[in-house]
Protein backbone atom coordinates (compact mmCIF):
# COMPACT_ATOMS: atom_id res chain seq x y z
CA UNK A 1 0.00 0.00 0.00
CA UNK A 2 1.20 3.58 -0.95
CA UNK A 3 2.01 5.56 2.23
CA UNK A 4 0.48 9.22 1.14
CA UNK A 5 2.07 11.29 4.15
CA UNK A 6 5.46 10.12 3.17
CA UNK A 7 4.82 11.37 -0.35
CA UNK A 8 2.95 14.37 0.93
CA UNK A 9 5.79 15.14 2.97
CA UNK A 10 8.25 14.65 0.14
CA UNK A 11 6.61 17.10 -1.28
CA UNK A 12 5.40 19.49 0.98
CA UNK A 13 8.14 22.32 0.22
CA UNK A 14 7.35 22.52 -3.52
CA UNK A 15 3.63 22.59 -2.15
CA UNK A 16 4.22 25.19 -0.26
CA UNK A 17 6.00 27.34 -2.71
CA UNK A 18 3.37 27.21 -5.31
CA UNK A 19 0.69 28.05 -2.63
CA UNK A 20 2.61 30.85 -1.64
CA UNK A 21 3.12 31.57 -5.03
CA UNK A 22 -0.56 31.44 -5.63
CA UNK A 23 -1.64 33.97 -2.64
CA UNK A 24 1.48 36.14 -3.31
CA UNK A 25 -0.19 36.74 -6.73
CA UNK A 26 -3.86 36.68 -5.84
CA UNK A 27 -3.28 39.14 -3.45
CA UNK A 28 -1.28 41.50 -4.90
CA UNK A 29 -3.37 41.65 -8.68
CA UNK A 30 -6.65 40.75 -6.85
CA UNK A 31 -7.23 40.98 -3.32
CA UNK A 32 -8.67 44.72 -3.38
CA UNK A 33 -11.42 44.09 -5.44
CA UNK A 34 -13.19 41.15 -3.15
CA UNK A 35 -11.64 42.31 -0.02
CA UNK A 36 -15.35 44.04 0.86
CA UNK A 37 -17.38 41.13 -0.34
CA UNK A 38 -16.52 38.41 2.36
CA UNK A 39 -17.36 41.55 5.02
CA UNK A 40 -20.53 42.57 3.94
CA UNK A 41 -21.60 38.59 3.05
CA UNK A 42 -21.38 38.05 6.55
CA UNK A 43 -23.35 41.28 7.60
CA UNK A 44 -26.13 39.62 5.18
CA UNK A 45 -25.93 36.59 7.07
CA UNK A 46 -25.77 38.24 11.19
CA UNK A 47 -29.24 37.14 12.39
CA UNK A 48 -28.53 39.42 15.53
CA UNK A 49 -27.81 43.16 13.45
CA UNK A 50 -29.56 42.72 9.97
CA UNK A 51 -28.26 44.17 7.02
CA UNK A 52 -28.49 47.86 6.53
CA UNK A 53 -30.54 49.11 3.36
CA UNK A 54 -26.69 51.67 3.07
CA UNK A 55 -24.51 48.39 3.46
CA UNK A 56 -26.88 46.50 0.64
CA UNK A 57 -26.83 49.17 -1.68
CA UNK A 58 -22.67 49.28 -1.36
CA UNK A 59 -23.40 45.46 -2.35
CA UNK A 60 -26.07 46.84 -5.17
CA UNK A 61 -24.33 49.80 -6.40
CA UNK A 62 -20.45 49.64 -5.80
CA UNK A 63 -19.66 45.47 -5.84
CA UNK A 64 -20.72 45.17 -9.49
CA UNK A 65 -18.40 47.98 -10.31
CA UNK A 66 -15.49 46.50 -9.23
CA UNK A 67 -16.40 43.11 -10.65
CA UNK A 68 -15.85 45.16 -14.07
CA UNK A 69 -12.56 46.37 -13.01
CA UNK A 70 -11.43 43.01 -11.56
CA UNK A 71 -12.51 41.42 -14.90
CA UNK A 72 -9.98 43.88 -16.80
CA UNK A 73 -7.36 42.81 -14.78
CA UNK A 74 -8.29 38.70 -14.99
CA UNK A 75 -8.24 39.20 -19.26
CA UNK A 76 -4.40 40.64 -18.37
CA UNK A 77 -3.82 37.67 -16.63
CA UNK A 78 -5.28 35.20 -18.81
CA UNK A 79 -3.30 37.15 -21.79
CA UNK A 80 -0.31 36.47 -19.64
CA UNK A 81 -1.40 32.73 -19.10
CA UNK A 82 -1.72 31.89 -22.66
CA UNK A 83 1.52 33.70 -23.55
CA UNK A 84 3.23 31.53 -21.07
CA UNK A 85 1.33 28.05 -22.65
CA UNK A 86 2.14 28.93 -25.77
CA UNK A 87 6.14 29.30 -24.92
CA UNK A 88 5.82 25.98 -23.50
CA UNK A 89 4.87 24.44 -26.26
CA UNK A 90 7.54 26.42 -28.58
CA UNK A 91 10.40 25.54 -25.95
CA UNK A 92 9.33 21.90 -25.67
CA UNK A 93 9.73 21.48 -29.33
CA UNK A 94 12.97 23.24 -29.19
CA UNK A 95 14.03 20.85 -26.79
CA UNK A 96 12.72 17.72 -28.19
CA UNK A 97 15.03 18.69 -31.26
CA UNK A 98 17.66 19.53 -29.50
CA UNK A 99 18.13 16.40 -27.43
CA UNK A 100 20.68 13.94 -28.15
CA UNK A 101 18.74 10.68 -27.42
CA UNK A 102 18.30 8.50 -30.27
CA UNK A 103 15.08 7.77 -30.43
CA UNK A 104 11.61 10.11 -30.69
CA UNK A 105 9.94 8.83 -27.69
CA UNK A 106 12.94 9.25 -25.76
CA UNK A 107 13.80 12.83 -26.74
CA UNK A 108 10.06 13.55 -25.90
CA UNK A 109 10.06 12.13 -22.56
CA UNK A 110 13.44 13.86 -21.89
CA UNK A 111 11.89 17.20 -22.78
CA UNK A 112 8.78 16.40 -20.88
CA UNK A 113 11.00 16.23 -17.71
CA UNK A 114 12.88 19.49 -18.58
CA UNK A 115 9.30 21.18 -19.08
CA UNK A 116 8.14 20.45 -15.22
CA UNK A 117 8.73 23.43 -13.43
CA UNK A 118 7.27 25.29 -16.96
CA UNK A 119 4.17 23.27 -16.92
CA UNK A 120 3.73 23.75 -12.79
CA UNK A 121 3.54 27.72 -13.48
CA UNK A 122 0.84 26.98 -16.00
CA UNK A 123 -0.94 25.26 -13.21
CA UNK A 124 -0.36 27.68 -10.98
CA UNK A 125 -1.65 30.64 -13.52
CA UNK A 126 -5.28 27.94 -14.08
CA UNK A 127 -5.50 28.13 -10.07
CA UNK A 128 -4.94 31.47 -9.31
CA UNK A 129 -7.57 32.04 -12.64
CA UNK A 130 -9.66 29.81 -10.96
CA UNK A 131 -9.81 31.18 -7.43
CA UNK A 132 -10.82 34.61 -9.15
CA UNK A 133 -13.43 33.25 -11.42
CA UNK A 134 -15.30 31.77 -8.09
CA UNK A 135 -14.88 35.17 -6.07
CA UNK A 136 -16.60 36.60 -9.19
CA UNK A 137 -19.20 33.87 -8.78
CA UNK A 138 -19.75 34.55 -5.05
CA UNK A 139 -20.20 38.07 -5.31
CA UNK A 140 -22.77 37.90 -8.39
CA UNK A 141 -24.39 35.35 -5.87
CA UNK A 142 -24.01 37.87 -3.26
CA UNK A 143 -25.80 40.81 -5.81
CA UNK A 144 -28.74 38.67 -6.49
CA UNK A 145 -29.14 37.95 -2.64
CA UNK A 146 -28.97 41.44 -1.60
CA UNK A 147 -31.32 42.56 -4.51
CA UNK A 148 -33.65 39.83 -3.46
CA UNK A 149 -33.60 41.44 0.07
CA UNK A 150 -33.69 45.22 -1.05
CA UNK A 151 -36.91 44.16 -3.19
CA UNK A 152 -38.56 42.51 0.06
CA UNK A 153 -37.78 45.42 1.55
CA UNK A 154 -39.41 47.99 -0.59
CA UNK A 155 -42.46 45.96 -0.71
CA UNK A 156 -43.05 45.73 2.85
CA UNK A 157 -42.58 49.36 2.79
CA UNK A 158 -45.73 49.62 0.10
CA UNK A 159 -47.99 47.47 2.43
CA UNK A 160 -47.03 49.08 5.50
CA UNK A 161 -45.70 52.09 4.76
CA UNK A 162 -43.71 54.86 7.76
CA UNK A 163 -44.56 57.33 7.18
CA UNK A 164 -47.34 59.56 9.43
CA UNK A 165 -50.96 58.83 8.66
CA UNK A 166 -52.59 62.45 8.93
CA UNK A 167 -56.63 62.29 7.90
CA UNK A 168 -57.39 59.51 10.70
CA UNK A 169 -60.89 59.70 12.29
CA UNK A 170 -61.98 61.05 15.48
CA UNK A 171 -61.90 58.62 17.95
CA UNK A 172 -65.60 58.23 19.75
CA UNK A 173 -65.42 55.79 22.69
CA UNK A 174 -69.34 55.69 22.53
CA UNK A 175 -69.68 54.27 18.74
CA UNK A 176 -68.01 52.14 16.00
CA UNK A 177 -66.46 54.00 13.02
CA UNK A 178 -67.92 52.66 10.03
CA UNK A 179 -66.45 52.94 6.74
Amino acid sequence: MIDLNSVMSENTKDIESVVSWCSEIYDEKFAEYFLNARVLFERVQSKTHPITDDELSQILIDLPMKLFDVSEVLNQFRLSYEVVKLRNKQKESDLIKSSSETTAPKRKSDAELQMIPDKLLVTAFDSVITRVENEISFCRELIMSSKKIWDARRKTEQVNPISEVSDLPDYNVKSYIKG
